[in-house]
């Protein structure tokens, strides 16, 4: 099952948005790079993504501190996405990127489930202070 944005993924901020709505693509990449079991298209996915959150994070951070809010427990959270991340990617590699379908739907409902996680609980916890700001809010550019 393909991740697809929807409204009520929204944290109502634009640039926070539009990153969520390229992991999820990303995502998308990497759990088709399993499914078809291609070590070097999954390890380039596997690196795309992780360059991207590391952006993402970075800004969410400075978006956080923008608007006075406490990013201690967040940046905790993005820590342990980053780690889950090259945990997976490790361990399929090590496997040479074979695996059985019930590994498959592991692995893919685990990453699904990490980013949704980040969305859903980390960042939504900041969506009422942002709601105070324009949804174009952008540290950098104010």
């Amino acid at each position: 099952m393909e991740l697809v944005w929807t409204d009520d993924l929204s944290i109502g901020n634009a640039m926070i948005d539009a990153d969520h709505k390229m992991l999820l693509d990303m995502v998308n990449g990497v759990v088709h790079a399993i499914e078809i079991g291609d070590c070097s298209v999954l390890s380039y996915a596997f690196d795309l993504l992780d360059g991207k959150l590391r952006t993402h994070c970075a800004q969410e951070e400075n978006i956080a501190q923008a608007i006075n809010f406490t990013f201690t427990r967040h940046k905790l959270a993005e820590q342990y996405i980053l780690r889950e991340l090259n945990y997976l990617k490790d361990e399929l590699l090590d496997r040479n990127c074979v695996c059985c379908e019930d590994a498959i739907k592991h692995y893919s409902d685990s990453l699904r489930g990490l980013l949704i996680g980040h969305i859903t609980e980390d960042d939504r916890l900041m969506k009422p202070v942002l709601q105070s700001y324009p949804y174009n809010f952008n540290p950098v550019g104010s």
